[in-house]
């Protein structure tokens, strides 16, 4: 890579820092819905099953509501939490395929059907 091709990504890294969140999709997660193969990575976990979102509410040991560090699953996303929400309706998620991108955000936890630690 020349100088100038080097000097234009590095200005257009620090100009764009959001763009660096498209990066975080591992390699074996396009073409699908990919929360629960980004996860998967995050975790360093190689069970492909686990693409698949609600299929997190299969691991154990599982809790009885939100804790910091623990997996939030629900039908068709999963992330985990990384702290208390604004409100107990609400908890801060870290996840993949957050509007194609990867995110940590507060969101709802009204429909989590799962909790695992």
């Amino acid at each position: 890579m020349s100088r100038k091709t080097c000097a234009a990504v590095l200005a257009l890294a620090l100009v764009l820092p959001n763009a660096a969140y498209a990066s975080e999709r591992p390699r074996d997660c396009y073409g699908i819905a990919w929360c629960g193969c980004w996860l998967r990575h995050h975790f360093g976990i190689s069970d492909k099953r686990l693409n698949l979102a609600r299929n997190w509410a299969t691991l154990r040991p599982r809790v009885s509501g939100p804790c910091v560090g623990c997996i939030a699953v629900w039908r068709h996303h999963v992330g985990v939490m990384t702290a208390h929400g604004k409100s107990p309706s609400t908890a801060v998620i870290k996840s993949g395929n957050d509007s194609h991108a990867v995110r940590e955000r507060e969101r709802s936890i009204r429909n989590v059907i799962a909790w695992v630690r």
